[in-house]
């Protein structure tokens, strides 16, 4: 399940950001609080599963209520199967000038989930907190993690959707593969496709969305995920091999 992430299945990210929807519920509470100017998410995956996923966010501080919902920001992951690195994050002001996260604002613990089941106790939460955030700021986050261990052997899935309750300007996601492995592609209003390899024995996919409109919330609407763009990639051929 990949990346059954928080972009949403979640940035599917591991399983263990399945635990990282709460930002979300912000998310659809005020759609326009911020913005999404750039995000950038590119794989790669080994023969056995295992992968690395590497993101990078961009996004504009437009309201003082879209300070307290995003001043902190929240990455979910499970310490047994992953290693989350915080690779850079910093604040663009108002004015231009850079302001970097310090390390000791960059907090570690336990998520609330696996605190209450126990099952789920490997589950971890770096928060990154941006400092002297204020409406017109420009968060900047780059994050690498690393799939230590497969969820299945030799098995890959992953999902991966903008966020629905957000303007996003451009994303993008990237894939390389060994060229043997069977992928199976559900792109839904995402451009692209698999492209020229970089190099022999290599697959290569890049798919990408712009000018996307946050989705209207409504009670009794369908999912997000089934209403705005997804996509999906697995080795699985069909549910039966999944099941």
């Amino acid at each position: 399940m990949n990346h059954l992430s928080i972009r949403l299945l979640r940035s599917l990210r591991p399983l263990a950001e399945l635990m990282a929807l709460a930002p979300i519920v912000a998310w659809a509470q005020a759609p326009t609080e911020a913005s999404l100017l750039q995000s950038q998410v590119h794989y790669e995956l080994q023969a056995d599963g295992r992968y690395t996923v590497d993101e990078r966010n961009v996004m504009r501080i437009n309201t003082p209520k879209g300070v307290q919902m995003f001043g902190q920001i929240p990455q979910h992951y499970s310490a047994s199967l992953q290693k989350l690195e915080i690779v850079e994050a910093w604040v663009e002001g108002k004015d231009g000038q850079r302001q970097d996260v310090p390390a000791d604002r960059i907090l570690e613990q336990q998520s609330p989930q696996s605190a209450g089941a126990p099952m789920f106790s490997d589950g971890r939460v770096k928060t990154i907190v941006f400092p002297g955030v204020e409406p017109g700021s420009v968060l900047h986050l780059h994050t690498r993690r690393t799939q230590l261990k497969p969820l299945f052997e030799g098995q890959f899935s992953m999902v991966e959707m903008p966020p629905p309750i957000l303007d996003v300007k451009a994303a993008t996601i990237t894939l390389q593969a060994p060229a043997s492995l069977p992928l199976h592609v559900d792109a839904q209003q995402f451009s692209g496709g698999r492209v020229a390899a970089p190099a022999a024995g290599v697959q290569a996919w890049r798919w990408e969305v712009k000018d996307l409109a946050a989705l209207p919330q409504e009670a009794g609407a369908a999912a997000a995920q089934d209403r705005g763009p997804r996509l999906a990639v697995t080795t699985f051929a069909d549910d039966q091999a999944a099941a």
